[in-house]
């Protein structure tokens, strides 16, 4: 049988939500770093989520697919899953910025780690030289966690607050751990439906939005030189909305502007931000 574990949510040590109890207690310690089959977070302010059944869905859904690989572990079943989500929405604090994540590991452990959500940061400066995207399951948020806190470390190294992922085409797949979205125009770009890229939240509630107002959206795989000719936004469960304000050519210099249409971000920013619901 599976355990839940959660850590970092102002108790002593990490708890452990057993699925045949219902029940929360302390886990048995182990040694070093899980691996991850499957994660998922999202900002929880004041108690209000942006799109949680979509992230309890997508995080659902990578359990099953996870269960369904030749590992040789035994995943927890679906009613497992959602007595675990359920729970673990409970023990979110109400009040204050939280960025908790779920987390099955590859040994079949379901764990919550509730953090405190860095402050909120509306604009952002892209490395200009993209990474390979070398994700093993980029469908999949975790599996592939070690290499991307590589790449970040690497892009803040640069003095970028993100980088961006290209294909052997030299197209962009995605940001280390963001979607991107352009305008063209009065159209707003995003990738193709049947990119292999994460099932991003924060784009689905954006393009929704976007079809309430009227705005055309426009499908495509962009270069980068392509992005640096538009304005482009980077969406991510943890900022929303960040504006590209500055391409990083050179580490060390001033980034090249990036160019947008003054009021535009925020207004849309706004609108994606009242989409939050409280959680209970």
């Amino acid at each position: 049988m599976s355990s839940v574990s959660i850590s970092g949510s102002g108790e002593d040590g990490p708890l452990a939500w057993s699925p045949r109890t219902g029940r929360w207690q302390t886990p048995a310690p182990a040694p070093g770093e899980p691996r991850y089959a499957a994660v998922d977070s999202w900002l929880v302010e004041d108690g209000r989520v942006r799109g949680l059944a979509r992230h309890h869905a997508r995080f659902a859904a990578a359990v099953a697919a996870s269960a369904a690989l030749p590992t040789g572990a035994a995943f927890p079943g679906d009613a497992d899953v959602q007595r675990f989500l359920a729970a673990s929405t409970a023990r979110i604090p109400g009040a204050g910025r939280w960025f908790p994540r779920v987390e099955l590991t590859t040994d079949g452990e379901l764990r919550l780690r509730v953090r405190p959500a860095p402050a909120p940061q509306p604009e952002v400066v892209v490395q200009v030289a993209p990474l390979f995207d070398r994700r093993r399951l980029p469908r999949i948020k975790g599996p592939d966690l070690d290499r991307q806190l590589a790449w970040r470390a690497q892009a803040e190294a640069a003095e970028a607050g993100e980088a961006l992922l290209t294909g052997p085409d030299g197209n962009v797949t995605e940001g280390i751990w963001t979607t991107p979205v352009w305008w063209d125009g009065d159209v707003l770009c995003a990738l193709p439906r049947d990119a292999p890229v994460l099932d991003s939240v924060t784009r689905a509630l954006l393009l929704g939005l976007a079809r309430e107002h009227g705005v055309e959206v426009g499908r495509d795989t962009p270069s980068v030189a392509r992005l640096r000719d538009c304005e482009t936004w980077l969406l991510s469960a943890l900022h929303g909305l960040r504006l590209v304000t500055g391409w990083l050519l050179v580490p060390g210099r001033e980034p090249e502007p990036a160019p947008f249409v003054p009021g535009r971000a925020e207004t849309w920013r706004a609108r994606l931000e009242a989409l939050a619901t409280p959680t209970r």
